[in-house]
């Protein structure tokens, strides 16, 4: 990008599909293997989930770059989601571990009409800023 005084800034890039592997307690990390277990934490809007309270979701049913109706998408209700997922061990070059989807037994919801009961928590950085703070 080339601002209007004609310095040059570079782009950055950000891989939404990387799925940041680590310990639930910081809200970054999606995944993590815990023995023969994955465990998966993705963000409603990652999956295309327009409102989980009414477990609709985002459609697109787009089919090719002329269609007339190329921009038009569609909220739905959705039956769940079958998962599947592969650990790549980079440095043997070969999968450390997998969870096979089993399209008879979608994960799916309850819906709601009132909020859920929820427990609120400090993220590690609170207590980091919080001691800086305090700091005269």
């Amino acid at each position: 990008m080339i601002t209007k005084d004609g310095r040059t800034i570079p782009e950055i890039y950000f891989d939404a599909s990387a799925l940041r592997k680590g310990a639930f307690d910081e809200s970054g990390n999606l995944w993590r293997i815990d023995g023969n277990r994955i465990f998966l934490r993705l963000p409603w809007t990652l999956i295309n989930v327009t409102d989980p309270s009414s477990l609709k979701v985002l459609q697109d049913g787009r089919t090719g770059y002329f269609n007339p109706q190329r921009d038009a998408l569609k909220v739905v209700p959705t039956d769940g989601f079958v998962v599947s997922a592969l650990a790549w061990d980079r440095n043997a070059k070969k999968p450390s571990g997998s969870m096979q989807a089993n399209p008879l037994r979608p994960y799916l919801w309850n819906g709601w009409e009132e909020v859920p009961r929820y427990i609120e928590r400090y993220k590690k950085s609170y207590y980091m800023l919080q001691e800086a703070w305090a700091k005269p």
